[in-house]
């Protein structure tokens, strides 16, 4: 018997479909002149889907986001200033929106910085 097992027609297929999305990211990112672009699918009730994409914040995205103590403004904030192209829905649209705002936040972590004293 074979040590390695062949790939299901679903595994197969969810890498070709990541493979995809992963390429639509990068052509949107080249066409804007961006270093990344975030894929956010969101759903509605119904199961409907929404494609948005979204790009890094800025430091200006950052502040503007931050300095917003309602926690829905801020989610708004973040998904508008970040859009780089895609379905509007996202912050037209309640049920897009608050669906975008569970994966928003993503994009806006906190980034990793050592430092290293000498005392």
């Amino acid at each position: 018997m074979d040590l390695i097992m062949a790939k299901s027609k679903e595994e197969i297929a969810l890498e070709k479909r990541e493979a995809e999305i992963t390429a639509e990211c990068e052509a949107i990112a080249k066409k804007h002149d961006l270093k990344r672009v975030f894929r956010i699918a969101s759903y509605n009730l119904d199961g409907e889907e929404c494609i948005s994409y979204h790009k890094l914040p800025s430091r200006k995205d950052c502040g503007a986001a931050l300095s917003i103590t309602n926690e829905v403004l801020a989610k708004d904030i973040q998904i508008r200033s970040t859009f780089v192209e895609g379905d509007k829905r996202v912050f037209e649209d309640d049920e897009f929106f608050y669906s975008a705002c569970t994966k928003i936040g993503e994009i806006f972590t906190v980034r990793v910085a050592d430092l290293k004293k000498n005392y």
